[in-house]
């Protein structure tokens, strides 16, 4: 985060505390006017009414017969400012005030008025030529007359508008210095978290340097102070503490998984060892008890026995020694078309004895034209193990059927073996996969199986690149496995042949350096011979192997980093021509390297959109190209991911690699801005490409502003790694 970006945070602080709180103050006193202007009015009405029908109760108490009964009402009219007409029975005036203009005189039949339960009644009357309104009152008076009240509506609104007028011209003073008060509060209460935000953020940077100033003895002042202690210590501490951390958690876990394969292996081997040897010394002795006593046809059974038991440790150390050889991946396929169905006929047949002896129904079902690409020795070895293991298992009905399966991958066939009987344990279906394991511990050490078989299985099937399972059935269980279509040798030998004839006339070439090559090849040998390659596991925070990391596990803006090759040899001077020369071709292939390594590194992780680190206008001019741009979209034609200039240069500074690696962190700092259409990225998941990384600064400030843009995550590929940093 830049200088100028941190300023317009920390005032944007400022000002959204000082709106908020204002925004507050000014609604609650338009609130205010509001219910004053809309419930003033009614709020005096009402009063009113209950005025009147105080009045109505005070004269009905009056003796209509004493003398001074209209001096009486007379006194009540000029105490409240209301106008009281007092009726007979028969309609004749008892008192008659002055009738306000508007009104209609004349007498009001109360008993026709349903308003009230009393046959009182309340209404607003309007004089339609003088615009005025009144509050009328009736009711029917104990001695059998009537009693009519009045008030002049408009002397009421007149009275709200002018309270409502006053207090609208003192809520906006009111208004105004509040805003006053809160702007200066707000700048006072956020300068010291402003500051703090600044010194944390240089924490966050492992910039140590800045301190809080704030002094102030109260909550802030103690916080400020606890800051600036916590940044002392981990300046002191946090780069050794991470070093020592890292590397004992690296010992402990290699200690364990040394720990745990020592174990699993001598417990695993010596359990199968364990009984034929126990056998064998005992029928040994036992043989030479019968010698010495001239029993040579005991002795001889015995000896036999003692073969069984030796051909059998032969077959599990083979079979340990095969595996091994497997899983170190260093076995080198011969691959060719194989006749699926003939390889199933193959063991049938040679089974087929075996098949009648135990009452198994052995059923072909795999079409004759189904063929598969692969290594022949192998994939007929990973076909016995499947139909043995079901051999073993079978029950029931004692079918064991193979046949052709759907396959999701449309470039594979799919091969399953079924068999009838148990199902396996929903436990134990990612365990028979393990070697030594064993579902069904019933099965007697004489089948001479020791739970390898489908270990060397899932080897195989790696090798190859090809999935393989197991699965449940109604009445069974189906292993499977997929193997390549041949349809695709059928092609690759078409192609080759199509580069020998292209050779003619057009020389095959290096695709790093662009020297001519045999048409077999893709790579010279010089240059294949000095690519260094970085070889996995691989160190997510610097990109180096395990085994080349020293790094201290630094904290950069982008979640990892990765790249096919150090910046060495061939790797080296292919990025050279990329960048001095322009070669599209090494743009290219250095692209798929990358795409490569992002399948590898990143797996299943879904990419929305490739970026780059762009060049200033001046390097543009300079240049007239930028090889990270050039490398992003290619690398996003391998990947099928939209390439964009998400990225500005706002100026030039010194080139990274003349710089020592400590100042090339403070040298990038605040030198990038996002393009203003990308200035929101929300959620989005972000890979920045760069040519080669040294300390990762300039990969680290870049993927800060896409953060700050709203980005998800941001992780950095590049073409080439430096191996050692000035």
């Amino acid at each position: 985060m830049s200088k100028e970006t941190k300023s317009k945070r920390f005032i944007s602080i400022r000002l959204r505390l000082f709106l908020q709180v204002g925004a507050i103050v000014l609604i609650a006193v338009m609130l205010i006017l509001a219910l004053n202007k809309w419930y003033l009015s009614s709020i005096y009405i009402l009063n009113q009414k209950r005025t009147m029908q105080y009045l109505a109760e005070e004269i009905d108490t009056y003796d209509v017969s004493a003398a001074d009964y209209s001096s009486k009402i007379a006194l009540l009219e000029k105490d409240n400012g209301v106008t009281i007409d007092v009726y007979m029975s028969d309609g004749t005036p008892l008192y008659y005030g002055a009738v306000p203009t508007g009104i209609t005189g004349g007498k009001i039949v109360i008993k026709d008025r349903h308003d009230n339960p009393d046959g009182s009644f309340f209404e607003i009357q309007e004089n339609a030529m003088s615009d005025t309104q009144f509050i009328v009152y009736g009711k029917s008076l104990k001695f059998g007359g009537d009693l009519e009240m009045y008030s002049k509506k408009t002397t009421i609104d007149s009275y709200a508008d002018t309270a409502i007028n006053v207090m609208l011209i003192t809520s906006i003073l009111a208004l105004c210095a509040t805003l006053v008060a809160i702007y200066f509060y707000s700048k006072k209460f956020t300068k010291p978290l402003i500051e703090m935000s600044s010194v944390t953020g240089g924490m966050a940077d492992m910039d140590f340097s800045k301190k809080c100033e704030y002094g102030g003895n109260d909550e802030i002042g103690t916080l400020a102070s606890s800051i600036n202690e916590l940044s002392d210590s981990l300046n002191s501490t946090l780069v050794d503490l991470n070093e020592k951390n890292r590397r004992l958690q690296e010992d402990i876990e290699k200690e364990q998984q040394l720990d745990k394969i020592r174990k699993d292996f001598i417990s695993n081997v010596s359990h199968e060892l364990k009984t034929p040897i126990s056998i064998i010394q005992g029928y040994s002795e036992g043989a030479k008890l019968m010698l010495d006593s001239g029993d040579t046809k005991g002795a001889s059974e015995y000896c036999e026995i003692i073969t069984g038991e030796t051909h059998k440790m032969n077959m599990l150390v083979l079979q340990l020694l095969e595996l091994s050889m497997y899983e170190s991946g260093n076995v080198k396929l011969s691959m060719d078309k194989i006749d699926i169905r003939a390889a199933a006929e193959e063991y049938g047949e040679e089974n087929r004895l075996k098949f009648e002896s135990k009452g198994i129904k052995f059923i072909n079902d795999i079409p004759s034209d189904c063929f598969g690409l692969g290594d022949s020795v192998k994939i007929r070895m990973v076909f016995n193990n499947y139909i043995s293991n079901a051999c073993s298992h079978v029950s029931g009905d004692n079918i064991i059927r193979v046949y052709k399966g759907q396959s999701p991958n449309e470039g594979s066939i799919r091969i399953c073996v079924y068999n009838s009987g148990s199902h396996i344990d929903s436990d134990d279906m990612d365990k028979i996969w393990i070697s030594f394991y064993r579902a069904d511990k019933s099965h007697s050490r004489a089948e001479g199986r020791f739970g390898l078989g489908l270990s060397i299985v899932g080897a195989i099937q790696k090798l190859h690149g090809e999935k393989y399972g197991a699965e449940n059935t109604d009445d069974g269980v189906v292993f499977w496995f997929d193997i390549k279509k041949p349809e695709l040798a059928e092609v690759n030998i078409l192609l080759k042949f199509a580069d020998r004839i292209l050779s003619v006339f057009f020389p095959k070439r290096c695709k790093y350096c662009g020297e001519l090559i045999v048409p077999e090849k893709d790579v010279c040998e010089s240059c294949e011979s000095s690519l260094p390659r970085i070889l996995p596991p691989c160190c997510r925070f610097c990109g180096h192997s395990k085994e080349d990391c020293s790094c201290k596990q630094a904290k950069n803006e982008y979640s990892a980093v990765a790249a096919p090759f150090y910046y060495e040899g061939a790797a080296k001077a292919a990025i050279h021509r990329l960048k001095f020369e322009g070669k599209d071709f090494v743009a290219r292939t250095l692209a798929q390297d990358m795409a490569k390594t992002v399948k590898e590194q990143y797996g299943e992780k879904k990419f929305d959109i490739i970026t780059f680190v762009p060049f200033s206008k001046a390097e543009k001019h300079d240049r007239e190209f930028n090889q990270s741009e050039l490398l992003a979209k290619r690398l996003g034609e391998e990947l099928c991911l939209p390439c964009r200039e998400m990225l500005v240069k706002l100026y030039d500074v010194p080139r990274q690699h003349t710089l020592p690696g400590t100042k090339r962190r403070g040298n990038v700092f605040g030198i990038f801005a996002t393009a203003e259409e990308f200035s929101y990225l929300d959620g989005k998941t972000i890979l920045l490409a760069d040519d080669i990384k040294t300390t990762g600064s300039t990969l680290s400030e870049c993927a800060k502003m896409l953060k700050i843009a709203g980005a998800k995550e941001v992780c950095a590929v590049t073409a080439a790694i430096a191996k050692r940093i000035g």
